[in-house]
């Protein structure tokens, strides 16, 4: 957490680190300009077309406003000429926050900046021309605004109407020149120097209403103003309630304050006179909540009885606490995501675990898987073997047969050719005079038992004759 400190200890605390000490020593010249408004007017669209920061934006007529601080922006377009900043600010009218707080928001940073010789050079206030009629909400915010810059900070304001888009040309006409000439609108802004400008909507609208701030000549120093609640409160030492600001405000609370006592009167008398007990119960709770209204009342208008040392303080403190707690978030962020992170860290050694177990399974599967292809080739190339063993001894016993038949042949071949010797032989025999028919047979059957034992002796050339040994 960051160390107490006095407010002068740091000087650009307020600036919301968008001005560094190195800008503002710069030898450019730094110039301010104050963005205020009505909530929907068009402040933040202003802002977005000037710098490159998309601003938070209102609808038009919004009860809530996005800027619940004073906030500073950087307008680079007149750089290296000039270093301008946009102070984009609350408005008065807004239902989230008390309007004391927000004149406090305001006073604290106008006053800090001026101790710190921190000079605006010009105000635009931005008016919806659409409104066709000033309410109650933009004359109170209108009165307040008033009472804020005081008569010599009038003439650097320049009143910037929005919206022109969204009426017609003659309707905006009647409307801008009413706001101009009635006293208790901008009648007296503009009797005392105060300018009317309209904003188109888009970047060089804008950078046409911040070019009257910002000097053509680089020699030529930029404009200041003093605003009323600066001197009031950092030249004259007076507390909050004690300006005219202050003053405007809390008139405005006694008002309201009176109605409400009388109200309470009213409301009390009504229970008093009431005989039906349900409808004097609804009664008795009005005048409760009636009673707490009426303190925040009162607390309010002691809320600005506050000296500016006191005031900054507050806002040192409130910034010291956003701080720790910002710091306290990021702590517990950082946490959260160490947590995340081991968390992760765990899932992914679950999940290396888990895949090194499938890993290892699978590499245990493919090996049985391997193996048994193994067995199933190794009997594969068994069979194989066997079948081819088999072939060959079927080749080569059918080479036999083939050489066998061969033989076969060869040898009837043989028989036939004896054959035909022999009946050669017994032809010659049959031609010879005067056979007798013994010796015929006689010489038949010598023929045939030497066919027979020719037959015998050749049966099978590899065996030896079982008649004459050969």
């Amino acid at each position: 957490m960051r160390k107490s400190t006095s407010p002068d200890a740091d000087p650009f605390f307020l600036l919301n680190g968008q001005v560094s000490n190195e800008t503002l020593d710069a030898k450019e010249p730094n110039i301010f300009i104050a963005i205020m408004g009505m909530t929907g007017a068009g402040k933040s669209t202003f802002i977005s077309h000037c710098t490159d920061v998309k601003v938070a934006i209102s609808d038009p007529g919004a009860l809530q406003s996005c800027t619940q601080e004073v906030h500073m922006y950087r307008c680079t377009y007149f750089s290296p000429r000039a270093n301008v900043y946009l102070v984009d600010t609350p408005g008065f009218d807004d239902t989230d926050r008390k309007d004391t707080d927000i004149l406090k928001e305001i006073a604290t940073w106008l006053t800090k900046t001026y101790k710190q010789n921190i000079r605006l050079s010009g105000i635009l206030y931005l008016h919806r021309i659409s409104d066709n009629r000033m309410g109650g909400c933009a004359h109170r915010n209108l009165v307040m605004f008033k009472k804020l810059c005081g008569p010599e900070g009038v003439k650097n304001v320049i009143f910037l109407t929005t919206f022109w888009e969204k009426v017609e040309g003659s309707d905006g006409d009647t409307r801008e020149q009413t706001l101009k000439t009635t006293e208790k609108f901008w009648g007296y802004f503009v009797e005392k120097g105060a300018r009317v400008q309209r904003h188109w909507n888009n970047h060089d609208s804008a950078i046409a209403a911040i070019q009257n701030f910002v000097p053509l000549d680089t020699t030529e120093p930029p404009q200041h103003v003093k605003l009323a609640i600066q001197t009031e409160m950092v030249d004259s030492h007076k507390d909050l309630d004690q300006t005219s600001a202050g003053l405007e405000l809390q008139g405005e609370l006694q008002k309201e304050r009176e109605k409400m006592l009388q109200e309470l009167e009213e409301r009390a008398k009504e229970i008093h006179e009431e005989k039906d007990q349900e409808l004097r119960e609804i009664l008795r709770k009005d005048q409760e909540n009636q009673a707490k209204e009426l303190q925040r009342r009162d607390t309010e208008i002691q809320e600005l009885k506050i000296s500016m040392e006191r005031m900054h303080e507050k806002k040192i403190q409130q910034l010291e606490e956003r701080l720790a707690d910002q710091q306290n978030q990021t702590r517990m962020h950082h946490e959260e995501m160490a947590r995340a992170i081991q968390s992760h860290r765990k899932e992914v050694q679950q999940l290396q675990g888990q895949q090194a177990e499938q890993l290892a399974d699978q590499q245990n599967q493919n090996r049985i898987h391997l193996e048994e292809v193994e067995r199933i080739l190794q009997s594969y190339r068994e069979n194989v073997q066997q079948i081819q063993d088999q072939k060959a001894s079927q080749i080569e016993q059918m080479s036999q047969e083939i050489r066998d038949m061969k033989d076969k042949k060869i040898e009837q071949r043989q028989m036939d050719y004896r054959m035909v010797e022999y009946k050669a032989d017994n032809e010659e025999d049959e031609g010879a005079s005067d056979t007798s028919s013994e010796t015929w047979s006689n010489k038949n059957a010598q023929m045939t038992a030497r066919i027979l034992n020719d037959w015998n002796h050749h049966v099978d050339p590899r065996l030896t004759c079982l008649t004459c040994g050969e």
